[in-house]
């Protein structure tokens, strides 16, 4: 589901639900915040008409159905609890017929509960796929309605309990610590347009004034420098810790291998401990002594007040000013490959693991696997632990690229070295580096770039000759 819910959209939403239910009371329980060691709200979905809270999809998709499918003799859905009773209110509200096939041994008592809201049950399968693919069966043969299950709509009505949970409480708030700018052009169009859009989005959900995004900033009474930051440093409600190497992103957190350390708390001196690191980062990044930022914070009444109101000095937070870039087919196409929605599709460069080619993992590929691990395990040994370590010296690396810096095969045979130095796992970096020493920065940009993307071609290209499921 790609389409974007934001506050306008949830107001409308949520005047439909309360015109049929009153918002559901939160409340902070005392015990329960006591076991967990911070403020902990709990929202009473059960007090909704159907004891659960999918019935606001089902009450903001009877208006839908109404206004959309006008001629829709009926509905019909495919369950295993409450949205069956969702779909049994929508339809009653919308004036048609709801039919809702559940798999065999499902709940007795929801069973009853989407009888009692007026639905035809219709019991089928041993599980809810077969429920599912009967249910399109029977809308194509009695010309019913589909009730899909994650339509943008029943996002909208299920968001309003978020709504009305933030309304009620209002003092959740967040602090995001970030670079001041993208670092380039590629940068700005991926990284930078994935902030902006963030920023955008919770500007248009209305709780913008709960939330900071800064930067920090240095100065000498002269010069103000903005601080790169780049580590992932995460605590909530102080009970919370997470340090890694993931972004908030699709492709960081979704994709790609990354390594997070997360700690919960699970009594007081822990958690103040997590509260120590926490005024750590504040006492660096607002030049406040780190045994006074609790003080200050329980005087400034909030978290992005002390930020607000921490005056001009050696180290302050700013706000990022997050700029509006045009969103142009190439823009649209970096954003596809920095941050995708979906990984992409495996088959497109390892084979088909089904396949007779592509998949093989026959005695033949076996042999040739383990005798790839073998080769990279001994050059990895050589590299670490006979003469030709002497090697991993940028100087004299530079040395012996030096007697090719007149020679006119240079742009041939430079990057075939590289080539042939990621095929023995030789350090890039350090071919890069000799690379600038022999041929100067400019020259050495060009023969360093041009080297190390055939280099990542060629072994790359050992991917799918490989096959997906021997490498797996």
């Amino acid at each position: 589901m790609s389409e974007h819910v934001g506050l306008q959209k949830l107001e409308r939403a949520a005047e439909l639900v309360h015109a049929v239910m009153p918002p559901t009371p939160q409340y902070c329980w005392p015990l329960l915040a006591e076991r967990a060691g911070c403020e902990l709200w709990v929202k009473h979905e059960n007090h909704t008409p159907a004891g659960a809270f999918k019935v606001r999809g089902g009450i903001v998709y009877a208006d839908h159905l109404a206004r959309n499918h006008p001629d829709a003799r009926g509905v019909i859905a495919a369950t295993r609890g409450n949205h069956g009773q969702a779909v049994a209110i929508a339809a009653r509200r919308a004036g048609v017929s709801a039919t809702v096939v559940v798999p065999e041994g499902n709940s007795i008592e929801k069973n009853a509960a989407m009888r009692a809201w007026g639905a035809e049950l219709i019991v089928h399968g041993h599980d809810f796929q077969a429920s599912l693919e009967h249910a399109k069966a029977l809308a194509v043969e009695r010309s019913l309605h589909m009730y899909q299950s994650f339509h943008p709509v029943l996002v909208q009505g299920v968001g309003t309990y978020g709504l009305e949970l933030f309304r009620a409480v209002p003092d959740l708030e967040a602090v995001f610590v970030c670079p001041e700018a993208p670092g380039g052009w590629l940068e700005s169009r991926s990284m930078g347009i994935g902030r902006a859009r963030l920023a955008q989005r919770l500007e248009e959900a209305g709780v913008m004034d709960r939330i900071r995004i800064v930067h920090p900033v240095v100065s000498d009474g002269e010069r103000n420098v903005s601080v790169m930051v780049h580590a992932k440093f995460m605590v909530i409600d102080d009970r919370l810790l997470r340090i890694g190497s993931s972004n908030l992103n699709n492709r960081s957190m979704g994709f790609d291998s990354e390594c997070d350390l997360a700690i919960e708390a699970t009594s007081e001196e822990e958690s103040a401990i997590i509260a120590g690191l926490r005024r750590r980062q504040l006492s660096e990044h607002l030049g406040i002594a780190a045994d006074r930022i609790e003080a200050e914070e329980e005087q400034a009444g909030s978290l992005r007040a002390l930020i607000d109101n921490a005056p001009d000095g050696a180290h302050t937070l700013r706000p990022v000013r997050n700029e509006q870039f045009e969103t142009d087919e190439l823009t649209r196409a970096i954003m596809g490959l920095a941050d995708p929605r979906e990984p992409l599709p495996g088959t497109d460069f390892a084979g088909d693991p089904n396949s007779e080619n592509g998949g093989s993992t026959g005695l033949p590929r076996k042999r040739t696997i383990a005798a790839l691990l073998l080769v990279l395990g001994g050059l990895f040994a050589a590299w670490h632990f006979t003469p030709v370590a002497d090697w991993l010296d940028p100087e004299r690396v530079g040395g012996f690229l030096d007697q090719w810096a007149g020679n006119p095969w240079s742009a041939v045979l430079l990057p075939l070295t590289y080539v042939l130095g990621g095929l023995v796992a030789f350090p890039i970096t350090l071919l890069i580096a000799g690379t600038a020493l022999a041929f100067g920065p400019l020259s050495g940009f060009l023969l360093a770039a041009t080297g190390s993307l055939l280099s990542a071609a060629v072994t790359y290209a050992i991917g799918p000759w490989l096959g997906r499921r021997p490498l797996r």
